[in-house]
């Protein structure tokens, strides 16, 4: 997630159901039916169209997102299919597109899926989560709710749905979402978002303990899941647990099959690492992010800047180091701008303006950040007093799942 990358209300569930052999999509008629349609499709494009679409779920089942995008190219410019199958092709390709962080370009890939099929439920359930990672949390609830329509136990539509409910403010509603994907336990991956969803707002409230048997189960049902590691790694480090938390977070980034959870646990490890006074290990940890050009980049480059002030190098000596991994101006998202008032090339009123979201949960998380930054800011400037005020002023907001609130408590601890 964007604020203490841990997790995942925010940027959790929206895997495919991908096609393994023959595949199948979630439909009106539940899961059996549809096995059996694609199986038909089959039949009717011959052999060389079934290896190719094997070829392409492959590809994405080993996340080889940009290859398996190809292959699916391929398939739909192939002249090979036509409706159902061709929007199966586009279907795949969104969710590609998806991993890839390309939500635009997947969400039109769903629009043409909905054309050739537009009792899809599949189709809708993927570009409402293509709308939820575009922050359209309002029209995602719309599509979800068609897919809901059109089949009323796809576990993962309730799932998905939680996550755009969640991202609104309305924790209660999507709560009982995710127990429905839960009670539903007509598919696997759904249940076990479900249950880190869960686990996720468990985590906000402060209850850890419900929180880690929450994510314990879910991780435990999705065990080659990145994402599930490293909320689970989230909550073990706010029971204290920092060891088990390190494991968890080293283990979603061995799995490397989700660029964004790598980048989350890349920096969850390092805030950690950097907590626990090595910053050494924290730059290699914010380093692998801006040098993979993995999402997150933004936060990257703030956390490099406070542990190369850590570590002691000169204002010189970081902006070389910057320079080299960040092309200029390449960085424009939330938090760049306390990039920048490090830099010295903003104004600290200009700085604290820019938190700004129209989404009042975003906005929160990222007040308590905005605080956060300028107290590192005041902080290096020796401005103490100051920086004591904005440190509190960040942990005031109570925003739990944000490594700012957790920095700030500790720096506070250790100028008392």
């Amino acid at each position: 997630m964007s604020n203490r990358v841990k997790g995942n209300l925010v940027k959790l569930i929206g895997i495919p159901v991908i096609f393994l052999l023959l595949g199948f999509l979630l439909g009106s008629s539940g899961v059996l039916d549809n096995v059996f349609s694609r199986a038909m499709v089959f039949s009717s494009s011959g052999i060389t169209g079934s290896k190719l679409f094997r070829k392409a779920d492959n590809q994405f089942d080993r996340g080889e997102y940009n290859e398996a995008s190809r292959s699916y190219s391929a398939l739909i410019e192939s002249g090979l299919f036509m409706e159902g199958k061709l929007g199966a092709a586009y279907e795949n390709r969104g969710w590609c597109r998806i991993r890839l962080g390309d939500y635009g370009p997947a969400e039109g890939d769903f629009d043409r899926a909905i054309q050739l099929n537009p009792g899809s439920a599949a189709a809708f359930n993927g570009r409402g989560w293509a709308k939820v990672k575009r922050e359209e949390y309002d029209a995602a609830l719309d599509d979800f709710r068609t897919a809901n329509d059109l089949s009323p136990r796809y576990a993962m539509v309730f799932t998905n749905h939680g996550v755009a409910l969640a991202n609104l403010g309305k924790r209660d509603e999507a709560r009982k979402n995710y127990m429905r994907a839960v009670e539903i336990d007509n598919d696997r991956e759904a249940k076990g978002y479900a249950l880190l969803n869960l686990a996720w707002l468990d985590y906000q409230d402060g209850r850890f303990e419900s929180a880690f048997a929450l994510a314990d189960q879910g991780v435990r049902i999705l065990p080659d899941y990145a994402m599930g590691y490293n909320d689970r790694g989230a909550i073990r480090e706010d029971m204290g647990e920092y060891e088990e938390a390190i494991v968890d977070y080293s283990r979603a980034i061995e799995l490397n099959r989700d660029p964004e959870a790598v980048a989350q646990s890349r920096l969850n490890r390092g805030v950690a690492r950097l907590m626990a006074g090595n910053p050494d290990a924290a730059e290699t940890d914010f380093t692998a992010v801006l040098h993979s050009q993995l999402p997150m980049r933004e936060e990257a480059a703030i956390w490099l800047w406070i542990a190369m002030l850590k570590q002691g190098k000169t204002i010189d000596e970081i902006e070389e180091r910057i320079s080299e991994l960040i092309p200029k101006d390449q960085l424009a998202d939330w938090p760049s701008p306390a990039l920048r008032l490090f830099q010295g090339k903003t104004s600290m009123d200009d700085y604290t303006a820019s938190y700004w979201h129209p989404n009042p949960v975003k906005r929160r998380s990222r007040r308590a950040e905005m605080f956060f930054y300028a107290g590192q800011y005041l902080l290096y400037r020796g401005e103490t007093g100051q920086a004591r005020e904005y440190f509190q002023r960040s942990i005031d907001l109570e925003v739990i799942d944000t490594n700012a609130t957790r920095m700030a408590k500790l720096i506070l601890e250790e100028m008392d």
